[in-house]
């Protein structure tokens, strides 16, 4: 019987690329900017921070998917690594991409108007 792999802890308050945990998750998204300048698109607009950095935890650490060229990889560090080597350390965020996929996490009535 094969073991099972543990499935790692989704923490919307660690870096998305590094294991380093900050107070809060708009401390993390500062510590992310810094280090990986990493930049959240239209973050004005993010009515859910925290559920946002935690699916793209979840698309990163369990589905081992880049966020941003959506290429699958074998193990989290192995997409981990790509992302840092590539500097793909960014969100594809474009009409007809993943600007639907995040949507939920946004609102945008006040720019609507």
């Amino acid at each position: 019987m094969a073991d099972e792999e543990e499935q790692p802890e989704i923490n919307p308050c660690q870096s998305l690329f590094d294991s380093h945990i900050s107070q809060s998750p708009a401390a993390s998204l500062e510590y992310m900017a810094g280090k990986y300048s990493f930049y959240l698109p239209d973050s004005e607009y993010c009515i859910d921070l925290e559920g946002l950095l935690g699916y793209c935890s979840e698309k990163i650490r369990i589905g081992n998917i880049c966020l941003y060229c959506q290429k699958m990889f074998k193990s989290g560090e192995g997409v981990l690594k790509h992302m840092r080597d590539k500097r793909h350390c960014k969100i594809l965020y474009e009409a007809g991409q993943d600007l639907e996929e995040f949507g939920v996490f946004y609102d945008f009535s006040e720019a609507n108007k």
